[in-house]
């Protein structure tokens, strides 16, 4: 579980367990009074309930807004991916009703005791004191809305993030599978090249020892330097095959990955600026439909369409507005990713 998702539950349980203190002291308070009234005149139950009821609603405000957040990060179903940033806006979005509906549940309290006593002695005027203690209660409203208001300003991005960061990983595991298994052709295939390297240096030595007053010295070593340099050549053409196949099998794993969906929706919450906007799909791509991109729209309050055209393009998408046309197909992605991870691949294959 993240630490975001647990701020979040610190939240959601203070909602509920401050608010629902405080109501209970102040009907406590409240409810003492009327029973010392209710021993010398029983009659008067039905115009003291009000006001010893009146304290208890700051609990069911905390319930309601602990019930937001529950519903918000999904804790009665599957959690959802919450950072350690937004589940802080979350706890901080609950303060005002904990501490509004806290202190105004206990004054209240207060308020209503004193009703009580005025009840007692003045029966008729029994309603006067409810509205002072609905003017308390005002307040705790106020700070349920404003934690309500709050809540539904918290935008929940995690779960993105983490499809790229799981193809990112996936990329990197695959990378070191391939790795073990290329590092010990390409070992086999280096001692190879080695050891006809030094069969023919062998052959080379033995010619020159042969030939010592034909060659010259310095033309052997030249010979035997350019062969270094080729074999380093050899080498480094090695390792750039190596990297094009490393790329070319995580870009057929991307395609056909679980989290495909996922990143579509990460590049249309990263690309999209008004929510206006045409997306041309590659042919016989079946995996991005009209619902998903109409579920889309409802949760980000978009008007994004699917164009009739079509784009000649290898999965992901174009993104058309007005004024430009954006490319994110996936080869288009798989380059950026290529350009910001190569060097850290080359480090995982060959330790350089």
């Amino acid at each position: 579980m993240s630490t975001g998702l647990w701020l979040a539950i610190i939240g959601a349980g203070l909602a509920a367990f401050l608010p629902g203190v405080g109501s209970a002291i102040g009907v406590g308070t409240a409810g003492r009074a009327a029973a010392g009234v209710l021993a010398e005149d029983p009659d008067k139950f039905g115009k003291l309930f009000l006001l010893v009821a009146l304290p208890g609603t700051q609990g069911f405000y905390g319930f309601i807004a602990a019930l937001f957040i529950i519903l918000k990060v999904g804790l009665l179903g599957e959690p959802k991916m919450v950072d350690a940033v937004t589940g802080l806006q979350i706890l901080l979005a609950a303060v005002p009703i904990i501490f509004l509906g806290y202190f105004s549940a206990i004054f209240q309290g207060k308020v209503c005791t004193a009703g009580v006593e005025m009840t007692a002695k003045k029966p008729e005027a029994s309603m006067k004191p409810v509205i002072y203690g609905a003017m308390v209660e005002t307040y705790a409203v106020l700070g349920l809305l404003t934690t309500i208001f709050i809540l539904n300003g918290i935008k929940l991005s995690g779960g993105a993030h983490l499809a790229l960061e799981r193809i990112i990983e996936k990329i990197k595991k695959d990378a070191e599978k391939k790795r073990k298994e290329i590092i010990g052709e390409a070992e086999k295939k280096r001692e190879e090249i080695l050891q006809e390297a030094r069969k023919k240096s062998e052959e080379i030595l033995k010619r020159a020892e042969e030939e010592k007053e034909k060659l010259k010295e310095a033309r052997v070593r030249s010979f035997i330097g350019a062969k270094k340099i080729e074999l380093n050549a050899q080498l480094l053409k090695k390792k750039r095959e190596i990297l094009d196949e490393v790329y070319k099998e995580a870009f057929s794993s991307l395609r056909g990955s679980e989290h495909y969906l996922e990143l579509i929706k990460f590049l249309l919450d990263l690309l999209v600026e008004k929510g206006d906007e045409e997306i041309i799909l590659p042919k016989n791509d079946e995996r991005i439909t009209k619902d998903f991109i109409a579920k889309i729209n409802r949760e980000k309050k978009w008007n994004l369409r699917i164009s009739e055209r079509t784009a000649d393009i290898e999965g992901g998408f174009l993104l058309k507005s007005k004024k430009r046309e954006i490319d994110a197909s996936m080869p288009r992605i798989m380059e950026i990713l290529k350009e910001e991870t190569e060097v850290e691949v080359s480090k995982i294959l060959f330790h350089d």
